[in-house]
Formats: structure tokens, sequence, C-alpha cells
């Protein structure tokens, strides 16, 4: 019998840190390691090519960056709001962010390989959660070790997978790390001791229950068993048993909540003791969530780290689920055929072009597909899939062949039909080709795929105007298997920032969207991610906890006060409300519908609350550091927020102390480095007064005259910037209540004054109203959509009663060409009217006809962004200051009294993104009046009824206030 003692560190090290498929260990010796073999190719972390956000991001993005409102303390706001509009999950939930693919594909250079398997004809059902129990009273409880020695040793089978071993090493080693004990690990028959590794590895296992089948998607299931003969880690393969291995860590207290070893947690327990009797298998066969960070060969400082966190949290892939763009990939390796053909190009606007899609409906291309596809199967036959999505962002042709195909939709499934008919006749039924329903194909088709077609539906950029509930329906309709195309978080778009923006930093969105997506059938995710830890670290955490069981969703709490107490003790409380403050769920404490705006209080309150924590972390060391780098994430953000909140020369130095010193902190992965310096390299292009500088680079930003960005942060950096965080940073101390009334809106009986108008600008904003009619008729409106987008589906809206119930709504097709619409009901009294859009951009104008129309500016609505002259609202009696939260900032309005006198705009207050405006005496409880320069603007009031008219005479208020005029 053979053993292998855990007393040689280094080996351990080696093995633990492999790749996954990368290593062979020849025998079971004294602590022998023989021979390492070359990563396999296909392996996501080895992928090392480039990839980009797609071209609609980039360009829709950039445009609203652009835009001066960037820079008003929360630039994440504005980037997505076209998401906003196509996404629904009958959640109260509205995700920012969409579209795009960054993926890393060998193939297609932009290829999300992972996953998990499962049974392409599995039905969905319930959440295992009910199935599975992690320690079940029965079970039967099993010694490891009593006061520091070991009770069992661990056993492989004499003919192990190499993986198996390494499994079994790590298990001795943090065994010994958290007891104290030397577990000693030996070749066997599995009749006792801590066995670890297949059924079939042993030949006396005293159970003859345990057995995993070789199908595709089963080969992460595991069972944990103690008994009285001792703790059974048995897998379907290596990597379940790895999987299994990290499980038992978890139970005893073993925690790798981040990447680095900053935020590890090992227990120590000189008394180890289990009992656990369960059968573990994942919920989504592909769990990437976060999905691993791009261009891995440009940090090597996280690479380590990265393959750590998804190994011990049950988020590495044996399914390989290849969904990228590929087309171009195709094109490329076939340059020459398209050159010369220009039939193969689709025909857009009368032309054949290369800036179209390529002709699906063409033999020779379909050919050219079908060939690729199989050459990579036959270059690397163990892989799982191979991906035949579109190119990002391309029209799609418009000939009579493609056309009698379908849309881009149809197109998009027809070919990969073509491509999954002959692999699958070449290679069986195993093999997968993946695509997403995305940009242009997002519309469900009205074709069936192939049932080896698997197609992962992006939640942002859907085109039809369709909602993403609409898009699972009608794809799960014509699919045999879906999954979801998400996005966590992008520097692009949400800058490494932490509130409301990214969805990875939003704990109630995955909450939701998670159990949400797997009860709708998904069993693949794949959400692009980067490297924020700082703000997005808690959510990547527990996204996969629910992605292995949705059942954990059910347990949020539970695991955020595990997550607080392992990684910060005494210092729990504050630290709780430091990550209650940057959760993207947190709301406004001023205005508390709208999300916690990230602005100087916001961050004061999240460096006061690291003070706080850091003196009760005391002289823990542990604990300190992981306050440290939260410290640093904090000066980032406020970093950032400088550099961009500043024009002119003086912007260069602000962009030099950002890009340094996210270069120096990227060690601790709390803050996005390689993918800021790709994406604000536009903003360098773009503005004059910004250059990278001699030493700088777009992919490694060290600048080399300025201090040593390698050189750790001291003792005293550290107390240096907590201190000067806070002083900088003011808290808000506004004396307001915010406003609650009845919401019993009666007429207030108020003169006419026509000032306002719907400016006749186009729109992208939703409009909230109530309208009220004494004799059934209510206004009449015009309308037109499309001035935007003409493939966003059509412009919505929709009356209700005062029950909620739609008495009548229309659509409006995208084609820029006006309705008219008179609205009439039987019932005279209130009701609710609603405009809902995709950003198409819209006109509309309406003629109250003596009906009142009142919009809603405050409570749970704020006024959205579109064009209006002039809006009413009532100041009560008793009104000292208006206070109003949004983007009212100086200059793109003006506020009047009761008798038209314009406030002075050096009287109104501008602060954190809020505005207060004085009452001068004797015009409270009176009608006051804003007037806005630009859509641009846009509001909700706090401490005054939030109800807006365009003339005074359609004012809709409370009737308790209503009572207050009289």
């Amino acid at each position: 019998m053979g053993y292998i003692r855990n007393g040689v560190r280094a080996v351990i090290e080696t093995l633990v840190n492999y790749r996954r498929r990368s290593l062979v260990v020849v025998g079971l010796g004294v602590v022998a390691l023989l021979c390492l073999v070359a990563c396999d190719a296909d392996t996501p972390t080895e992928q090392q090519e480039e990839s980009d956000v797609g071209e609609e991001i980039r360009d829709e993005a950039d445009a609203e960056t652009s835009e001066s409102d960037a820079k008003t303390g929360n630039a994440s706001t504005d980037l997505d709001e076209d998401a906003d509009e196509t996404y629904d999950i009958n959640t109260d939930i509205t995700p920012s962010g969409g579209g795009g693919d960054a993926g890393q594909d060998d193939d297609a250079g932009q290829d999300d390989d992972a996953g998990q398997d499962g049974d392409a004809g599995q039905d969905s059902g319930e959440s295992d959660a009910d199935t599975e129990e992690d320690i079940e009273p029965e079970a039967d409880p099993v010694d490891l070790s009593d006061s520091g020695e070991a009770q069992l040793s661990i056993v492989v089978g004499e003919n192990a997978d190499p993986e198996i071993t390494v499994a079994a090493l790590e298990l001795a080693d943090y065994l010994g790390q958290i007891s104290g004990a030397t577990f000693e690990v030996q070749s066997g028959d599995g009749d006792g001791g801590i066995v670890v590794g297949s059924p079939e590895d042993f030949d006396a296992l005293p159970m003859d229950d345990v057995a995993f089948s070789d199908g595709t998607f089963e080969r992460e299931h595991y069972v944990l068993r103690s008994t009285d003969e001792g703790l059974y880690i048995l897998g379907a393969t290596p990597l379940a048993v790895r999987f299994a291995v990290w499980d038992v860590l978890y139970r005893l207290g073993h925690r790798q909540f981040f990447p680095t070893d900053t935020w590890e947690v090992i227990p120590e327990e000189e008394n180890l003791s289990i009992a656990v009797d369960t059968r573990e298998e994942p919920d989504y066969y592909n769990r990437q969530g976060p999905r691993g960070a791009m261009r891995m060969d440009m940090r090597p400082w996280a690479e380590e780290g990265w393959e750590n966190w998804q190994l011990r949290n049950r988020t590495t892939a044996t399914f390989s689920l290849a969904t990228g763009h590929a087309y171009d990939t195709v094109i490329a390796e076939n340059q020459d055929a398209f050159d010369n053909n220009a039939e193969y190009w689709g025909l857009v606007d009368g032309s054949r072009t290369s800036n179209a899609q390529p002709n699906v409906a063409h033999e020779d291309v379909q050919q050219i597909f079908v060939d690729w596809a199989l050459g990579r199967f036959s270059s690397n036959p163990t892989r799982d899939s191979v991906p035949i999505d579109p190119r990002d962002g391309n029209r799609w042709s418009e000939s009579p062949e493609s056309l009698a195909i379908g849309g881009p939709s149809e197109q998009a499934v027809h070919l990969a039909n073509l491509v999954a008919e002959a692999v699958v006749d070449e290679y069986g039924e195993d093999k997968y080709i993946g695509m997403y329903g995305y940009s242009h194909h997002s519309p469900p088709p009205s074709i069936d795929a192939h049932p080896n077609v698997i197609v992962s539906l992006a939640t942002g950029f859907i085109r039809g105007g369709y909602t993403f509930e609409e898009m699972i329906d009608g794809w799960s309709e014509r699919t045999n298997m879906i999954g979801i195309r998400e996005y966590y978080g992008l520097w692009v778009w949400h800058f490494s920032l932490p509130g409301t923006g990214a969805r990875a930093g939003n704990t109630e969105y995955l909450k939701k969207t998670i159990p949400h997506f797997y009860n709708r059938d998904a069993r693949f995710m794949n959400a692009e991610s980067n490297d924020t830890w700082g703000a997005y670290g808690l959510g990547y955490y527990l996204a996969a906890r629910m992605m292995w069981d949705v059942g954990e969703a059910d347990r949020m709490d539970e695991l955020i006060d595990d997550f607080l107490e392992k990684s910060f003790g005494p210092a729990k409380d504050p630290m709780g409300d430091f990550y209650a403050l940057i959760d993207g769920a947190a709301t406004d404490p001023y205005a508390p519908a709208r999300p916690q705006p990230l602005n100087d209080d916001m961050v004061g309150r999240m460096y006061r609350y690291l003070d706080d924590a850091r003196d009760l972390a005391g002289d823990d060391d542990a604990i300190r550091a992981r306050i440290d780098d939260l410290i640093l994430y904090t000066h980032y953000v406020e970093l950032y927020r400088h550099y961009d909140s500043i024009d002119g020369p003086e912007r260069q130095e602000a962009f030099d102390d950002l890009v340094s010193f996210a270069w120096r902190m990227r060690g601790t992965m709390m803050a996005e480095s390689v993918e800021m310096t790709r994406s604000i390299n536009r903003q360098v292009t773009a503005d004059s007064n910004l250059s990278w500088g001699d030493g700088y680079s777009v992919n490694r930003p060290a600048d080399h005259h300025r201090e040593d960005e390698d050189k750790p942060f001291s003792e005293q950096e550290i107390q240096d910037i907590l201190q000067d965080g806070i002083a900088n940073h003011e808290l808000l101390d506004f004396d307001l209540e915010p406003w609650e009334d009845s919401q019993d809106l009666v007429p207030a009986n108020l003169p006419a004054d026509h000032a306002g108008t719907t400016d006749g600008g186009i729109n992208r904003g939703s409009i909230h109203a109530i309208m009220y009619t004494d004799d059934g008729t209510l206004p009449a409106f015009t309308i037109s959509a499309g001035h935007i987008y003409d493939d966003r589906g059509p412009v919505r809206w929709a009356l209700r009663d005062t029950d909620g119930e739609v008495v009548d709504s229309g659509d409006v097709a995208p084609d820029e060409q006006e309705r008219h619409v008179e609205l009439n009901v039987d019932t005279p009294g209130q009701y609710g009217f609603t405009i809902t859009n995709a950003s198409q951009g819209y006109k509309w104008d309406y003629d109250s006809r003596g009906a009142m129309m009142t919009l809603l500016a405050g409570g749970e609505y704020e006024l959205a962004r579109n064009y209006y002259s002039r809006l009413y609202f009532y100041v009560p009696q008793g009104t000292e200051n208006i206070f109003l939260a949004g983007t009212l900032l100086a200059g793109r309005h003006d506020f009047f009294d009761s008798d038209g006198n314009a406030v002075d705009h050096d009287d109104i207050e501008v602060v954190q993104g809020y505005t207060r405006v004085p009452v001068t005496e004797g015009q409270d409880g009176e009608v006051w009046s804003v007037q806005l320069r630009t859509f641009r603007s846009q509001f909700m009031l706090l401490n005054v009824p939030g109800y807006v008219a365009l003339s005074p005479d359609e004012l809709l208020l409370p009737q308790e206030v209503v009572s207050e005029l009289e």
C-alpha cells in the first residue's frame, strides 16, 4: 500500500494550481510528481485572443457618455436605457446593461466556453434544492480529527485518475490547516477512511446505491456520505470529485469569497466532525457568472486566484458551451473565397457588401460553415460544441433567396441547423452548436432549431419590441435547450463603480433572476463580467452559490451574514452597512423609490464605515487586509469620479492619477484595470486634453516617470487615503420630510395657464400620468414612433382604471407616421395612462378636450427625460424650501413662483444631485412652475406633492391638499 504524506507543501501547491485537463501525475509514490503535460488549447483560461465589446454597445455607450450628464457623479446611470425598456421578468427590478459580447474563444475570438452538462430532454421541474439535504439528522457523524490528531486517513483508488489524487492532496492539506493534524493520503479499496474518488476506483465500498451515469450533462454529480466506516466523497468525474472535496471543506467552514489569498477564510478547529448524506448536482449546467475576466495573458497576477475561485465555488466547466460571435472568424479563415465571390455576402439596400452578414442562403457559404465546424471537432474530438453565431451588429441580407428563409432570426437558426445536422451525423448526439438570441436575431424565429442547437438569450438590446419574457416564451417553443446571456458588469458601462448599474452589484436582482431563469427552463448562464470584486464580488459569490442550487436564493440573508461574519468578525456591523450601501438594491435615503445615487455623501459614508471597521478589527491582520482592499477600492471610486467630473487641461492630471492607481492596486482585483485602459483609450483619442504620456500603453498602463506602480501600499498610505477620503467627502444633512399623501386624487380646480407644451421634441422616456374626466371624454393625443430606431417594435400606450385593469390600449408602429387617438370611457372618474417604449424615439402631443392630465413626478415615479416647456406643481402651506432629486443642473431650468417671478439662480442650491429652491414669504400654498431647457432634465419632487401638469387647470392633487386650497 503506497503512501502520500502531506508534508511536502510545494508539491501540493503545484498540483492545486494546475489548469484543469492539463496535468498528468504518474503513479502514487512518496510525494512523487513525475510529469506535467501542456494545457488543452480549448481550456477557457488558455484562450488569449482579445475580444471586443460589441459594436452596438460601443456606439450607444459612447454616445451616452459623450453627453455632459456623464459628469453628474453617477456616470453609469444613462448608459443603457435601451435594455431597460425591453426587459421584463415580472419583478420590480429594471436592470441596466445589455447587448454585445466580450467573450473569449480560440475559434471565434469571442467565445464563451464554459459549462456543465445536462440531459437535452430533461424536464425543467423545480429546484433541486428540495431533494438535496446538506446535513440530515439521520446521517451518521464521523470524526475527522480530535485534539489536533487525524482520526482517519484519506483513501484513493490504486489506479485513481491524477486529478483525483490532486483532490485528495487538497483535502489533506486543508484539513491539516484547519485542524493542525497531519492527514495521510493512501491507496486502498474503499472499505473505510475518508474515501475520495469515483465508485469504480474501489472494490470494497460499504454501499451499493452510489452510481453515476455517463451522460453528457451529468459529469458534475457527486455524493457525500458519512457512515460508521468513514466519509465517502464520490463523484462522476475527477472534476466532480474536486467539487465534492471543496464542498466538504465549505461545510467545515472554509470560504474562498474572492479570488485573492486575502479573501480566503480558513477556520481553526482541532476537533473536526461531519454528518452528511447528500447527492449534489448543479441546477445550471453552465455557470459562467461571473465569466472569467478577459485577456488573462495581460493579468498574470489574477490567473491563479481566478482558477482557484472557480474550482472552490464550483463554477469550473466540464461541458464547454461555445456561443461567441463566430461568423467573422469563419470569414477570416476563408477570406479569399469571400473576397472573390460577391454573392457570398448579404444583399443590403440593393448591394452585396462585406459590411453585411454572409449570405446564409448560398450553398457554398453553408458548406464553408459546415466544414469549419467539422474541422474544429476533428482537431479536438473532446470538445463539446462550436459557436455558430452571427457577426455583432451587421445587417442581414434582403435578397429574395435570403428572405425566403426568413428574417435575421430565421437566417441565423437556418445556418446553425445545417451545421448541427452535419456535426451530429459525423460526431454523434453529444456534440452541440451554440448561438445567441441577440440584437437583430433576438426575436423568436418562426422555424424550429435543431435539437443540438443551444440558444443563449441576451437580456439586453432586444429588437422587435419584445420583452425578455416574450423572448423566452417564443424561443422555448422553437428550441430544445436555452441559456441566458447576461451582463453582470462591464467597465465600458459601469466603470467599476458601486451602486445602481451593474447587475452583479445588485443582490436583489441576482436573487430574483437566477431562480426565475431556471424556472423558465434556462440551463446555461453566461454573464459578462470583469474584475471589480470591490463592488461586485459579493454578488459574484452569491451568484455562484445560486447557480449551483437555486434554492440558495431563499438563504440570501444567511449567506450574506456568513460572508460578513467570516470576513470581518468584530467589524461585521459597519461592514454590513458598507455592503448594504454599495448594493445596487440600496435606495436613496431622501427618495426611497429611486436607487441610492453615487455622490459625495455615498463615498463619504463608505470611507466612514471602513474607518469604523478598521478600528474594530484591532490587530487581526487578515480582517484588516480585507478592509484595506476596500479602502483602496473606495479611493479608486473617488479618483474616477474626480476624473469624470472635470474638463480642460486639469483632466490630464486626474487621468494620470486614476490609471496609475488602478494599475498599482491591480493585484487586489478590487477594480478592473485591463478593460479600463482598453475602454478609456477611446476617451483619450477623443479628448485633446488627454494623452497617455511616455511609458504608458493601452494594454499596460505603467507610467515609468511616476512612482513605481508595483510598490505595495504602506500602512501610512492606507491611513492617509482613509482620513483624506473622510475629510474630502461631506455628508448630506437635509432638513426635509419626504412627501406622503393618500393618493386619492381629485381636480384642484385651478385657473388655466397654457404656457406648458410637449415641445415637439423626440422623446425616449416613458410617461406615467393620471387622467380625470367628469363626462367620459378623455384627452385625444397624436403620437408617432421610430424617430431614432425602427427595429425595436412599437411604442405602446395603455389606459387603466382605478383597479389597474386595462380599459384601452394600442401600439404605434415605429414608422414615423403620426397616429391620432381619442380616449373615451363609459364611466367618469380617474384613469391611469402610460406610454412605454424601447427608446425608439417618439413624438407626442394632446388635446385635453376638457379633461385633466397630471404627470407623476414623485413618490414611486421620476419624471422621465422628455420634452416639456413648462410644468406646474403645488407647494403646500408652510413649505420653506422645495427639494428635488435628479439631473436639474444649473442652467437647465428656471423656477417661477405663483406671481411668475423667476427664482434667482444664485439662490438655488444644487448639491450632490439634489436641488433646493427657497420659497419666499407668501409663496407657499401656491402653484409654482418649472421651465425645462433640455429634455435631459429629469427629476422627482421630494417634499411637495409629486404631481405636475402642463397647465394648472389640469392639475390633480390629493383630496386633503385640495381641501387646504378651499
